[in-house]
């Protein structure tokens, strides 16, 4: 199965069973049914919304582009942890690593450094 989110929204595949008792796709317990079929889930309500077969390729793409951004986001999220914990150092007068002087001097900060 299937599953992502975007947008607040939970989008997941999932197979169904028609019920007909002479359908070969349903009939047999190994088999899974018909599909898969893409459906979305309302984050806020839990209203199922049924979509198709295929994903719109606006939510494709979407979901596409933040999948690969997601490295870099993280790469930007540990910078600015990093920069955080030595603008900490410097406002509470500790001790500063030369990485932090580093960071520092970047935000025009070197004045305050000994």
């Amino acid at each position: 199965m299937q599953r992502f989110v975007l947008q607040g929204s939970i989008y997941y595949t999932q197979y169904r069973k028609c019920g007909k008792p002479a359908c070969s796709t349903c009939s047999s317990r190994a088999k899974r049914g018909h599909g898969p079929y893409w459906y979305r889930r309302d984050s806020n309500t839990g209203k199922v919304h049924y979509i198709g077969k295929r994903l719109p390729e606006g939510i494709v793409s979407t979901h596409d582009a933040r999948r690969l951004l997601r490295p870099r986001a993280a790469g930007i999220s540990d910078t600015l942890r990093r920069q955080q914990a030595a603008l900490r150092s410097f406002i509470d007068g500790g001790a500063l690593t030369d990485d932090d002087i580093k960071i520092l001097t970047a935000f025009d900060l070197q004045d305050g450094i000994l």
